[in-house]
């Protein structure tokens, strides 16, 4: 190899080549830089920013750097044998990316440094030809979804819509009905302005830390309407953090660890910081119903573990309904729903009793639905997501 530049990182071995140059940026970062990321958070031995491999290099991974293509998509490709990864663009096909000998080096070069390929030229070159749908599963495990895999050219007139795309593809499929619906237009513009200015998820999430600290006071003194205006902020912050670390391709294990420890700890300190918050002249019902909202939270959560470890699979992946109870269940946005339209009414009391009753519901159809499934695979019925279908 010469005048090559190299970066090491951690993974299996393998050489990946970054073949020209991008400036256009996308998530704060230019196309070369966001694509060498991507490279090196597939655990790439050997990612060669510049230089030519020999034939001797053995099997390598090339990647243009002015496109964005989805890490699942390198990673099938990765399995295959001289295969070029195409896109279709509105003049016509491109390569994106190759996986081949080093025998093929100035071949795939050539092609992935064209604008535009003809196919059967691929083809009598002996390479396969696949394009993203064949190789990205459309069923994203982790966030509940089915989505298209991008893999598409990067230029200054689609990085928007590429930002945009690569967002949406970073949302959840079955979350709840403030996060599914009325966050992704404004945490979109929040996301963007983060990811140029250098903030990092983990600061983001430190944000949403205190926030959530300063709704517990707020709760606790009474102040119910400041708390829900801190928890609100926080519960955006919260979806900003994870799409903020996908889309700029800096998410960790311990920043999963910390969002989802905050979300695990938050919920149940507020719902107890409100009911001290009533003060002693409440009715004997308040009184009671701090052990129903706390039992029947943890209680709630037990029922969707069990699900967990008797399926294999998360319970409001189960069937369609599941799903769709999953946007309003007893979960902190759609408990925060219900204690916001009390606390503006000036009842933040019935807010407190409203809260137990739908807690007490939503543990009521997860454990008919627990016991539906555990009934039906006993009687042999298989059990698995629609989602995965």
């Amino acid at each position: 190899m010469t005048d090559s530049q190299r970066s090491s990182g951690p993974g299996r071995p393998e050489t990946a080549f970054l073949l020209g140059l991008s400036e256009t940026r996308i998530w704060g970062a230019t196309g070369s830089d966001r694509a060498e990321r991507l490279l090196r958070r597939m655990g790439i031995e050997d990612v060669v920013i510049a230089g030519e491999p020999g034939e001797g290099d053995g099997t390598i991974l090339y990647l243009r750097a002015d496109c964005v293509v989805d890490q699942a998509v390198l990673e099938t490709l990765r399995g295959h044998s001289n295969a070029i990864l195409v896109a279709e663009t509105e003049w016509g096909f491109a390569a994106l990316a190759a996986r081949a000998s080093g025998a093929k080096s100035q071949q795939v070069s050539k092609f992935l440094q064209e604008d535009l390929v003809v196919l059967r030229d691929l083809s009598f070159a002996g390479f396969r030809i696949v394009r993203a749908d064949e190789l990205g599963d459309d069923y994203n495990a982790d966030l509940r979804k089915r989505s298209t895999p991008i893999a598409a050219l990067l230029t200054e007139d689609n990085a928007r819509a590429l930002e945009w795309a690569s967002f949406q593809a970073a949302y959840k499929g079955v979350t709840d009905v403030v996060t599914k619906y009325a966050w992704p237009r404004i945490a979109f513009p929040i996301t963007q302005v983060l990811s140029r200015t250098g903030v990092t998820p983990n600061q983001v999430t430190t944000a949403g830390l205190l926030l959530s600290i300063g709704a517990l006071v707020l709760f606790w003194n009474g102040l119910f309407l400041w708390g829900l205006l801190a928890a609100w902020i926080m519960a955006l912050l919260d979806t900003v953090d994870g799409k903020l670390a996908r889309v700029t391709l800096t998410s960790s294990k311990w920043g999963n660890v910390f969002d989802h420890g905050i979300d695990l700890v938050a919920p149940p300190l507020w719902w107890l910081a409100w009911w001290a918050g009533l003060g002693e002249n409440t009715s004997s019902w308040i009184e009671w119903s701090v052990w129903v909202v706390l039992g029947g939270h943890l209680a709630g959560k037990l029922i969707e573990q069990a699900f967990i470890s008797t399926f294999r699979f998360k319970i409001h992946m189960w069937q369609r309904f599941d799903s769709t109870f999953r946007l309003i269940t007893a979960r902190r946005n759609p408990n925060l729903i219900i204690l916001t339209l009390f606390a503006l009414a000036g009842l933040p009391d019935a807010a407190y009793l409203a809260l137990a009753a739908w807690i007490i519901i939503s543990f009521d159809v997860h454990t008919v639905r627990y016991l539906q499934a555990f009934v039906l695979r006993k009687n042999g019925a298989a059990i698995g997501s629609w989602l995965a279908a």
